[in-house]
């Protein structure tokens, strides 16, 4: 799960480069935004869908349906510190995660009638499985490594 958002992230971070390549300068920073702001209503939603015994298919497949709802939950906290320095942006993130946590707990996203995913952790999802089979030596179990 961790490698998988690592990978998202990183590719969240790649787009932000390639539009301006081809003469479009602002969309690579509204894709990298976008990015963000899902990392983010992914990370607050963790805890429940931990306490909920979600297994991880179904935490993305949830994700995955309702993906507009979650960019805009994840965006008030994204633009706060989007435009700010590291600091003043990094202590506003650590003071607000804690909200964005208890909204999660009691946030119930509608079901969509049309089930419009978008598979957005398809490419991470790949890089993910990658890892875990050339057993990258940082991401294997300590069991694992023995031989």
């Amino acid at each position: 799960r961790a490698v998988m958002v690592a990978a998202f992230l990183l590719l969240s971070f790649v787009l932000r480069f390639i539009p301006p390549i081809f003469g479009i300068p602002y969309l690579g920073e509204l894709l990298y935004g976008i990015g963000c702001s899902l990392t983010v209503s992914f990370y607050a939603f963790e805890y429940v869908w931990n306490q909920l015994g979600w297994s991880v298919d179904e935490r993305i497949r949830f994700f995955e349906r309702r993906w507009a709802y979650f960019t805009g939950f994840g965006a008030p906290l994204t633009a706060a510190t989007f435009f700010l320095s590291f600091f003043l942006g990094s202590a506003i993130y650590a003071s607000a995660f804690p909200l964005l946590i208890m909204l999660a707990a009691a946030a119930k996203p509608k079901v969509q009638t049309d089930p419009s995913s978008i598979r957005l952790f398809y490419v991470p999802a790949i890089a993910a499985n990658l890892a875990c089979k050339i057993r990258i030596p940082f991401l294997t179990p300590p069991a694992a490594r023995v031989k």
